[in-house]
């Protein structure tokens, strides 16, 4: 898993491998439609086993694996995050999977990187001992990766204005990305 996720240089590529929540083709397009109406900048495109929605920094992939036909369809959500996303969006994804993750995993020298870590005054998780912690920024070490993140976004953020999660996300983001620049080691 690591290896793949080390391929990725974006900020969350999720699969959720089962409908969202109780929503119907009805509802994904109410919720598509009312953010055309609120003049959201995005791309949907409707195929036969998939529907996309994609935006700056963000695709949300509802797919069909034919595999219940009481999900209209939608029997797996694909998120992936490259960049700061768009955040009507984002609350899109979050209302399709119920929570998401910012992310970055990348290769390090994991030994040198704790100890100078901890001596920036991070420290040790309770929860797992190859886990350190910081102003709410977690990293977990795993052979010669580390996986940092800060927080997995809730649906408690779908009601909150897009100033403040654009900030929220880009402070998150800032934050991540000073971790893999200065910590990150090449092959």
């Amino acid at each position: 898993m690591l290896k793949n996720m080390k391929r990725t240089n974006g900020l969350c590529q999720m699969l959720k491998p089962e409908a969202p929540d109780k929503r119907s083709d009805v509802d994904i397009s109410q919720r598509i439609n009312s953010m055309k109406e609120k003049k959201v900048k995005f791309d949907y495109v409707s195929i036969p086993d998939a529907k996309i929605v994609s935006a700056r920094g963000i695709d949300v992939k509802l797919i069909s694996l034919c595999a219940d036909t009481g999900n209209d369809g939608n029997d797996c959500v694909l998120v992936q995050i490259d960049a700061s996303p768009e955040p009507n969006i984002f609350k899109f994804a979050l209302w399709c999977t119920g929570f998401l993750p910012l992310y970055k995993c990348f290769k390090t020298n994991a030994k040198e990187t704790m100890l100078e870590m901890q001596k920036r005054g991070w420290w040790v998780s309770q929860d797992n001992m190859d886990a350190l912690e910081k102003d709410n920024m977690r990293c977990l070490f795993v052979f010669d990766h580390v996986i940092v993140w800060r927080q997995f976004w809730s649906a408690d953020w779908l009601s909150s204005r897009n100033d403040m999660l654009t900030n929220a996300i880009k402070s998150t983001t800032t934050r991540i990305n000073a971790l893999a620049k200065k910590y990150e080691t090449q092959d």
